[in-house]
């Protein structure tokens, strides 16, 4: 029995990406038209059928819909980025659906059976990994958008459009603001570097960091622990790592953070121990959010723009659905908030 052929097959001899193969197959905007008459020939000659467990290959999308689908979703952040977007999405006339996706799931597959549901006309993906396979990204099949994950490893970039920060320029922004201040021994706490997210991302700056400063960019000073992925980005996560850094009776003068959640757990976790900050801790952590304002002395962080990256990911998004556009990419520059958890070394 002759094997079934696939989309690869189709992708192969008509030498495009799967993306576009899943774009001409649904009837999806964001082709040329000579791209999609030449696909559609391949399948013809190819005598392609699709497999019976897959959704139709023609949807009725709901053309007012937007489900924007959140991995990760304990990180406050996530919650003021949702927000902007709500309120844009919604002033352009369609509703808006939010999925929480955890941190262990694979988000490319809850948005497969959220759009065989719910039939949306484009997608957000907030957070996510930085490794998924080209399959798994040609899956989402209509206009979407990776929104706060970082350029995707191994993917062809006109397959997906994508906004973020460039996160090596900001992490290099945590350490110089430290390093300005007289400090040289500074721990990191964040992702393990087996965790393909913007967490791993922020690690590998980080070392580079301090590497390009020459630097102590190793053990004792890269903080993380392989636990329950639920557990990454939260306050109890940088609390348990800065109890331990501090019972290993650390020389660290400072202390970057991968998310302000986990900065605000180091926070606490120093405060609690009877030292001081900055005169005893120095301490930086990433995103922006509200809540680094509101502890004593305030959390010095580098922020993320998130108005700014909302009202980008919706243009790039409507793009594809309105006016059928191919993917983009904005990278949108972070900056440093200089508060009273900076301070020089002791």
């Amino acid at each position: 029995m002759a094997a079934r052929v696939t989309i690869k097959d189709i992708a192969r001899e008509a030498g495009v990406g799967l993306t576009s193969v899943s774009r001409a197959l649904n009837d999806q905007p964001g082709l040329a038209p000579e791209t999609r008459e030449r696909i559609l020939a391949v399948a013809k000659r190819l005598d392609f059928t699709p497999n019976p467990h897959a959704r139709s290959l023609k949807v009725k999308h709901n053309p007012g819909a937007i489900s924007a689908l959140v991995k990760g979703p304990a990180n406050l952040m996530f919650q003021v980025l949702g927000d902007h977007l709500e309120t844009l999405i919604r002033e352009r006339g369609y509703t808006y659906e939010t999925v929480r996706v955890a941190n262990q799931d694979d988000e490319y597959a809850v948005a497969e059976r959220v759009i065989s549901v719910d039939k949306p006309a484009g997608v957000l993906l907030l957070g996510g990994t930085v490794d998924p396979t080209p399959e798994q990204v040609a899956s989402v099949g209509l206009p979407f958008v990776l929104l706060t994950t970082p350029r995707l490893r191994h993917i062809d970039e006109g397959s997906y459009s994508s906004v973020h920060v460039d996160d090596e320029a900001a992490v290099a922004l945590q350490v110089q603001s430290l390093v300005d201040r007289g400090h040289r021994r500074i721990a990191y706490i964040g992702m393990p570097s087996t965790e393909h997210s913007a967490g791993a991302i922020r690690l590998e700056a980080f070392v580079a960091a301090m590497d390009r400063l020459g630097l102590p960019s190793g053990e004792p000073y890269l903080l993380s622990a392989e636990t329950d992925r639920s557990q990454y980005y939260t306050f109890d996560y940088g609390y348990r790592l800065t109890k331990e850094l501090l019972d290993e009776g650390t020389d660290a003068t400072a202390i970057c953070a991968a998310s302000d959640t986990i900065a605000l757990g180091a926070h606490k976790a120093i405060l609690e121990r009877g030292f001081r900050i900055p005169e005893d801790f120095a301490v930086v952590g990433f995103d922006g959010i509200e809540q680094t304002r509101w502890v004593n002395p305030e959390l010095a962080t580098v922020e993320q723009p998130l108005a700014e990256m909302a009202q980008a990911a919706c243009e790039l998004l409507f793009a594809q659905i309105e006016r059928g556009e191919a993917h983009r990419h904005v990278v949108v520059p972070a900056r440093i908030i200089e508060r009273d958890s900076l301070g020089g070394a002791r």
